[in-house]
């Protein structure tokens, strides 16, 4: 019995001795979770109050990638309105005045744009044909060339009217707006310092058969003409359907000295002089 006892004695110390273990063991775990727990907790709360820096950070970044969307319509591709020709220029910068140098240019274009000094008169020589007149040396050379070959054809040519000075062309264009009223004679008589017959260079001709006249385009003598007169160094100045272009009408008749290069050249790109040098023509 004696024995019992020390063995159950035994036994209580034993759960003594675990029980005060244990309460040791929670106390050292609630004293470490009491000092150290807090700390571990800490870096969430740091974490979710530096979350608003970083959406901050965000925002500030976005203006330098919307800065290039800005600056897109300055670097738009379209072109930007085509500048106003010089076809379209106001009307008050014309007649341009040719300087003297200009006005005795073999290619020197005379229109109703651009106009002669009233005191230029260039070299002249008779011409030496039918009808008499006379022009610049080398038009009358080229022009004898002319009538020999016309006449060698079987047309005899005459001259109808050649050089006129800037108070020649003033008495008949006065002459002709005095019958037919200014507008009307606008579209086929050259108003003073506007004729290319002051020029010396040109020339008009005619066979006694529709002389002046459209129909002359469709005689014989005037399809000669026509289809020759560039081999000489002289085109048709006015052709049939340019009047919008040349600023008057069709005259089969009247005929400007070039050379043959220049006149073969006139020819082949569809026989305006405007054309060709690319010169304001048209009305005043």
């Amino acid at each position: 019995m004696k024995f019992v006892k020390q063995i159950f004695k035994k036994i209580i110390s034993s759960r003594a001795l675990l029980v005060l273990t244990l309460l040791v063991v929670i106390g050292v775990a609630t004293l470490l979770y009491m000092q150290y727990g807090t700390q571990v907790s800490q870096p969430v709360t740091t974490t979710s109050v530096a979350e608003p820096d970083i959406t901050t950070e965000k925002k500030t970044e976005t203006p330098p990638v919307q800065e290039p969307v800005e600056d897109i319509p300055n670097s738009d591709p379209t072109p930007s309105p085509t500048p106003t020709p010089v076809e379209i220029e106001d009307t008050n910068t014309w007649p341009i005045v040719l300087a003297l140098s200009e006005s005795s240019d073999l290619s020197v274009v005379v229109n109703k744009k651009y106009q002669l000094p009233i005191d230029y008169v260039p070299a002249l020589v008779a011409t030496g044909q039918t009808g008499g007149g006379r022009m610049r040396p080398e038009a009358v050379s080229a022009l004898t060339q002319l009538f020999d070959a016309a006449s060698s054809a079987g047309y005899d040519l005459r001259v109808l009217s050649a050089y006129r000075s800037y108070a020649d062309q003033q008495s008949t264009y006065n002459g002709y707006v005095a019958q037919y009223g200014q507008a009307e004679t606008d579209t086929f008589s050259a108003r003073p310092g506007h004729s290319e017959h002051q020029t010396g260079l040109a020339v008009d001709l005619g066979t006694g058969e529709c002389d002046f006249d459209r129909c002359f385009g469709e005689t014989a003598a005037g399809k000669w003409l026509q289809a020759n007169a560039h081999l000489f160094g002289f085109i048709i100045r006015y052709p049939d359907g340019s009047e919008e272009t040349t600023g008057y009408s069709y005259e089969p008749w009247h005929i400007r000295f070039l050379g043959s290069e220049i006149a073969s050249a006139v020819v082949s790109n569809g026989g305006i002089l405007e054309t060709y040098f690319g010169k304001m023509g048209g009305y005043y």
